[in-house]
């Protein structure tokens, strides 16, 4: 995770807090990514292959 003093010079962040992890998926556990929040959100894996 990038902190402030990892930045470029000249790139500022956006809001001044870190992001956290707040969940892991794997294709072997879970069949497809799905999110509820800030809104529902569901992807396959295979959506997310390139």
């Amino acid at each position: 995770m990038a902190t402030p003093t990892d930045l470029p010079v000249g790139v500022t962040p956006l809001r001044p807090r870190q992001y956290a992890l707040v969940s892991e998926w794997s294709p072997t556990v879970h069949p497809e990514v799905e999110l509820s929040h800030p809104f529902p959100l569901t992807l396959s894996w295979t959506d997310l292959e390139y």
